[in-house]
């Protein structure tokens, strides 16, 4: 009973202070939305004066104390005020007529268009901040369970890169049956705790790698070719749930899909087959992507290996689960606002946002024809070691976009411009960077520096707009995002209620996100918010350049328990800030914290410089390591 009691205490508490904390800050909410008011200009210019200058010329009589004193002063600047309003009165009174008609034909629309504005913002506070202590609370029962730790990796194929595999099957050192089956055999023993696939093809998957094996029997075979062709030749794969992959799960986790398959694979699938990858499944990705935390009513909660108390993050939370138990090995997921960089980041892996555009995204769900989602919008790879993402760039980069981007040119490091921040302020609302990722980043341009001969540059990011409302901005300008948000016909605040007897259909983020979507709608887009993204983007691609490169946390912390991604949603800007200006971005892990848990930093260089993000993070993989395995059981 004693742990029981204790438990209960310390729930009771945690509810009041949160309770405490919303009603603290909603009481002084009126603040955050009055226009502040200035003091008059000085206009006496003895007030501008030092103490020591004002003695001296007081001692020397080049100025008299009394003209000094401040209550002279403001006397007299009142008093001319009130001459000049009063001649401005005599001469004017016409002016202000007329002033004031045109006020009153415009003051009434203004006066709501402010109001309605206002009020939605208080409307969007509050909203978070119940959105905040409802996950905590729904999710709190993470905070008193033990972990749950993944077996350990026995079979040393599992530990091998894609490249080293694909060599020793085209070689015949190992079979292709053999490789899928530890991969198969691994999956069964990690996803009753990690909870991270939707649906597998295993006998399929072990036919196809069978008649891998019997091609690579032929005697006239040329090897050179067939790696040129066929650079990924009986090497296991696995596709988020979300990219079609023919006969397999393809509902974007929504309940209103559950039981459809796709009909074909999608372009970047059909790559990979040609490849000669086999696609082992589809992971698990929240209800239509649209949460970083990988959460649905179908499959359930993704863990993280590191400690299944945390999130994997979202929306490609099961391909990073399954590459860092070492249950896969590569796969592909999609990004929107970080949906690829940061599972990665929280899973201490590898992965990679394109540039825009340059992959072909046909075959996902959810979609939208709408051209800020396509120009935020694109498919990355995830790995556990970094020799495979350039494997993975030749192989699924569209074959017009490889000579734009110049994929495969040499970067000669001691032309690289390394830029970094030491202010970070302009990510209004997002949480510091924590010590131990700044110390990474420090660590990582000085070796850049002192072995590479790199160019290192402090810079300072435009403070236009706010970049952590940009990208909430962008969300809520897609045209379509119904079609996003599953078409919901019902009524998302009557959702809302329904969540707190546990009877919605609907997951409570999808929830959350349609009340944020109405919310926008009343707020409406600011008219500068395309001015402040051009800013953004013109100034950091001409302090890039075409050798530059900025180095950014993943995300400002590792990865939360569960519950707390989508209770600080600001905290996704170092990400979507990316996915808003179409650049680069290569995340890298960088180690682990005093907590076990992995983190993450982004390389990011201008539009089609991808090259040159590999070519860095080649680098930070020599400096850290790489992926360093989650803690397995005895």
């Amino acid at each position: 009973m004693t742990p029981f009691v204790k438990k209960g205490a310390f729930l009771v508490l945690a509810l009041l202070l949160k309770i405490f904390n919303v009603f603290y800050q909603h009481y002084f909410i009126k603040f955050y939305i009055k226009n502040p008011k200035r003091c008059l200009p000085i206009t006496n210019p003895s007030l501008l004066k030092t103490a020591s200058q004002l003695s001296e010329e007081i001692r020397n009589r080049k100025i008299s104390s009394e003209s000094v004193v401040m209550e002279d002063s403001q006397k007299c600047n009142v008093v001319k005020d009130g001459e000049l309003k009063g001649a401005q009165s005599k001469s004017g009174n016409k002016e202000r007529i007329a002033l004031t008609t045109v006020a009153a034909a415009h003051g009434e629309t203004r006066l709501m268009t402010s109001f309605v504005k206002k009020g939605s913002f208080l409307a969007l506070a509050l909203l978070l901040k119940i959105l905040k202590i409802f996950c905590q609370f729904y999710f709190i029962k993470f905070y008193f369970k033990k972990p749950k730790r993944c077996p350990t990796i026995t079979n040393p194929l599992l530990l091998k890169t894609a490249s080293q595999l694909s060599e020793e099957i085209r070689n015949r050192k190992i079979s292709s049956e053999s490789v899928v089956r530890a991969y198969i055999s691994r999956v069964k023993n990690v996803n009753p705790i990690l909870n991270a696939v939707m649906e597998d093809r295993f006998e399929i998957a072990i036919q196809e790698a069978k008649l891998v094996d019997i091609s690579l029997m032929a005697t006239n075979l040329n090897l050179n070719e067939v790696k040129n062709n066929s650079p990924l030749l009986g090497v296991p794969i696995t596709i988020k749930e979300s990219i079609a992959v023919e006969n397999l799960s393809n509902t974007g986790g929504a309940t209103g899909l559950k039981g459809v398959k796709a009909t074909e694979d999608a372009d970047v699938v059909k790559l990979l087959r040609i490849s000669g990858a086999i696609v082992l499944l589809v992971s698990t990705t929240p209800e239509y992507c649209v949460s970083l935390e990988t959460y649905n009513k179908i499959s359930g909660t993704t863990y993280n290996p590191y400690d299944t108390r945390r999130t994997a993050g979202g929306s490609s939370g099961g391909e990073a689960a399954l590459i860092s138990s070492g249950a896969s090995l590569i796969g592909i997921g999609s990004d929107l606002i970080g949906s690829v960089r940061l599972p990665a980041c929280f899973c201490g892996i590898w992965g990679h946002k394109f540039s825009r555009e340059i992959v072909s995204t046909r075959g996902h769900i959810p979609t939208s024809e709408d051209a800020t989602f396509k120009s935020m919008f694109t498919f990355g790879p995830l790995t556990r070691y970094y020799t495979d993402l350039p494997l993975l760039f030749n192989i699924i980069v569209e074959k017009n976009s490889k000579s734009a981007i110049s994929l495969n040119s040499p970067v000669d490091l001691k032309n690289v411009k390394v830029c970094f921040l030491k202010d970070y302020s302009v990510f209004r609302f997002c949480r510091k960077p924590e010590p131990e990722i700044l110390f990474a980043i420090n660590k990582i341009v000085k070796h850049l520096e002192c072995t590479c001969m790199c160019k290192p540059e402090l810079i300072k990011l435009p403070k236009t707009g706010g970049y952590s409302f940009l990208y909430m901005e962008k969300l809520g300008s897609i045209k379509g995002v119904e079609d996003i948000l599953e078409n919901y016909s019902g009524n998302y605040f009557k959702e809302l209620l329904l969540h707190l007897i546990g009877k919605s259909h609907i997951t409570f983020t999808h929830t959350c996100l349609g009340i944020l979507n109405c919310v926008y709608r009343c707020l409406g887009s600011t008219d500068n918010s395309d001015e402040h993204v051009n800013t953004i983007r013109n100034q950091l691609q001409d302090t890039l350049g075409s050798n530059g490169v900025l180095l950014l946390p993943t995300h400002p912390t590792a990865a939360n328990f569960h519950g707390g991604v989508t209770s600080k949603l600001y905290d996704y800007g170092y990400t979507a800030i990316i996915n808003i200006l179409g650049l680069p971005a290569t995340q890298c892990p960088v180690g682990l914290n005093s907590a076990g848990l992995p983190l993450g930093v982004q390389v990011i260089s201008a539009t089609c410089n991808d090259r040159l993000t590999l070519r860095v993070a080649e680098e930070i993989d020599k400096l850290f390591g790489g992926w360093i395995p989650p803690p397995f059981s005895e």
